[in-house]
């Protein structure tokens, strides 16, 4: 299996999402480096800014450090998700419309964004505020922690796909929200299992380049840089994300 079928009813297996996500990755890596070295750098100059403090000093830190420990970290995760669906973008024009263009895929995430900017803006800021109190609830009590994060995780699962239909949908971003609930619903427990596995992969790969790094040290410059690499690395499984979307849409679009 080298590509995506929009005319195959059956969801493909964890084995040919990864097959097939290598093919594009491998095929069209030159754009894939060129993009994620662009939409990347911006999360990864603010991690490396981040203050850097070990869990004892977090634990002992006043509640407003915590607060803004853990906005910064919410902020580098909604930058690193702006990447992801640059990279959607990529995926799509690559297979679907023939298209290599760095330039068309910036126009294109830009126009996303600007268009419904609104609606958009809502949507990250209500998630941001709900990130936020999920992650500080950890400080103030970590049963309600654990409580929380029971309904969190459904809805996550549920709105995995959220970013991967804004970028290959005419949908903002509340609507591909809405979009993604639709793919997922029916079949979360197999959604959940392939989500946990890509990101099980994925972790295992920034871990494994991170050792250079650990035996480099260095300054700013350097980690930017050397993180920014493993970002790109890494987009492989935003790749594999976007052929398990187009896959679950349309086998479940074909049972409807």
């Amino acid at each position: 299996m080298d590509t995506i079928s929009q005319d195959d009813l059956r969801e493909y297996d964890i084995t040919e999402i990864l097959g097939i996500a290598w093919n594009i990755f491998q095929a069209k890596y030159y754009l894939l480096f060129s993009i994620g070295f662009l939409v990347y750098l911006p999360s990864n100059i603010l991690v490396a800014t981040m203050p850097h403090i070990n869990i004892e000093h977090l634990l002992g830190a006043d509640y407003f450090s915590r607060l803004g420990f853990s906005a910064t970290l919410i902020s580098s995760m909604l930058l690193g998700f702006g990447g992801n669906i640059a990279i959607a973008i990529a995926v799509h024009q690559i297979v679907f419309e023939q298209r290599e263009s760095v330039k068309s895929v910036l126009n294109q995430f830009l126009s996303k964004m600007l268009r419904d900017w609104h609606v958009n803006i809502l949507v990250i800021g209500v998630f941001f505020v709900a990130a936020l109190l999920w992650l500080t609830s950890i400080f103030l009590n970590a049963f309600l922690f654990l409580l929380v994060s029971v309904p969190a995780i459904v809805l996550l699962v549920y709105w995995v796909f959220g970013i991967y239909s804004f970028a290959m949908r005419d949908l903002n971003l509340y609507e591909s929200l809405k979009y993604s609930y639709a793919v997922v619903y029916g079949r979360w427990s197999k959604v959940f299992l392939y989500t946990v596995s890509l990101f099980l992969l994925s972790l295992v790969v920034v871990i494994f380049s991170a050792i250079p790094f650990s035996w480099l040290g260095g300054n700013v410059i350097l980690e930017v840089t050397f993180n920014t690499l493993v970002s790109i690395l890494s987009s492989f499984f935003v790749v594999a994300f976007s052929v398990f979307f187009v896959n679950f849409e349309e086998s479940s679009n074909k049972k409807q």
